[in-house]
């Protein structure tokens, strides 16, 4: 056994070596920081947390607001649990958590706890998501801007599914009112997931109409009989899990909070991710039937003709933007209908670096935005000459040139507030808000 002094000098030699190690950690830490902020890519604490956040499949908890102007609700998270996807009859899919929600449409529909209260429903694919739940305090900020809106207590629900396009949000809003739901202003923010996934359903050989191919497919167990199709999904579902559990880990040990451990994590996670990208389009191809032995997955024939193909998809498109407004026209209910912006839509941003490594996407999505959205604002104004308050987004990023998009279709905050501050700007100029107007 060691004597005293001995393991005394022992003890400080280890607490020197740790302090050292502590202070070189610091120091590169610094470093790495500044080196960053020379490049003009600042690290940025919240989207590496988002990043974790999505690939661990979390959802942040709801946002409340207790500075006097109301308790703000989005759809009650699940966590992963309770947010995989699931058949449903009338949407096709949706997320597990779904039965809670609708207790929350009973409660905002009786308006039994606020009677001034503000409801605001948000529709739409994962980036109206994002708005009305992850960065729903972005959305409320912009609200309370809306001079018809001050000191009004708001209220934001979000039935808006990643991967949902149309006819799922007109189908999702006839659901919900069938089920009694009630608001004040009906808030839907899509686009890109119709002429994308769309494009990409059509590509393998299902229709563009029909629930997104990428989802819907291992949900309905449609040539899972086949051994090839079981392997793929095995291997799929074994490289999720791989990805969800180091992202999860990551979260824990709070990686975010340093750039350097930030930047190491997500490099790990880029190929991860990229490889059950890369499974997943494996499985959809091997998911390819023949129309006539499944009917579930193909639907009516669609034109083989790219023009014709995405003149009916923005068609469709713009039919549920008609159907929707008229749904809520009926009920006094605000409608406003919201181009989002798309990265690889052509022109709408100069990209930076950044942007364009981490915005790759299938060339089924490229080719969908570059082909759909000139079509998709055309449609747009047209319905504006019907009286639909319509509001076309797809440019409001043109010249901005720091990073916005963290992916091929995803904002970051500051992407999400200026698309934010659209939508208010657009309330506060020409959308009729009739229950605000007669104090219901």
């Amino acid at each position: 056994m060691l004597p005293p002094h001995t393991r005394r000098n022992t003890a400080k030699r280890w607490l020197v070596v740790l302090a050292a190690l502590v202070a070189g950690c610091f120091v590169a830490e610094l470093g790495y920081r500044w080196r960053r902020t020379q490049q003009r890519r600042p690290y940025d604490r919240a989207a590496v947390a988002r990043a974790l956040a999505s690939l661990a499949g979390e959802y942040t908890a709801p946002i409340e607001r207790t500075d006097g102007r109301e308790i703000v609700e989005s759809a009650r998270p699940g966590g992963p649990e309770g947010n995989h996807i699931v058949l449903h009859p009338y949407l096709g899919f949706d997320v597990a958590r779904e039965s809670e929600f609708l207790e929350d449409v009973q409660a905002c529909g009786a308006r039994e706890d606020s009677p001034n209260r503000f409801d605001v429903l948000v529709l739409g694919g994962s980036v109206a998501q994002v708005l009305a739940e992850q960065e729903c305090h972005v959305l409320l900020d912009a609200l309370h801007t809306v001079p018809r809106l001050s000191g009004v207590p708001i209220a934001v629900h979000s039935y808006a599914r990643g991967g949902f396009k149309e006819p799922q949000q007109l189908i999702a809003l006839a659901y919900l009112f069938s089920r009694g739901f009630d608001c004040d202003l009906v808030v839907v923010v899509d686009g890109f997931n119709e002429v994308a996934l769309g494009n990409y359903n059509a590509q393998h050989d299902s229709s563009p109409l029909f629930p997104s191919l990428r989802h819907w497919a291992y949900l309905t167990g449609t040539g899972l009989a086949d051994p090839a199709c079981v392997d793929v999904l095995v291997e799929l579902r074994t490289a999720q899990k791989r990805t969800e559990r180091l992202a999860r880990l990551a979260q824990h040990l709070g990686c975010d909070a340093s750039a350097v451990l930030g930047d190491i994590v997500l490099g790990a996670l880029e190929p991860m991710r990229s490889r059950t990208v890369a499974l997943q389009e494996r499985f959809a191809s091997a998911m390819k039937l023949d129309a006539r032995t499944s009917p579930t997955l193909h639907g009516r024939a669609f034109p083989a003709d790219v023009a014709a193909r995405f003149d009916g998809i923005v068609a469709n498109w713009a039919q549920s933007s008609i159907s929707i407004d008229a749904m809520c026209r009926a009920r006094g209910i605000a409608f406003l209908h919201v181009l989002q912006p798309n990265l690889h839509d052509e022109g709408s941003k100069p990209l930076t670096a950044e942007e364009r490594r981490t915005g790759t996407a299938w060339p089924a999505w490229i080719e969908g935005a570059r082909e759909g959205y000139p079509r998709l604002r055309a449609h747009g104004a047209a319905l504006r000459e019907k009286g639909i308050h319509f509001v076309d987004c797809s440019m409001i990023f043109r010249d901005v040139t720091q990073s916005l998009y963290y992916d091929a279709g995803h904002f970051n905050e500051a992407g999400n507030v200026l698309l934010a501050r659209a939508i208010a700007a657009a309330l506060g100029d020409e959308v009729d808000l009739p229950r605000l107007s007669s104090g219901r």
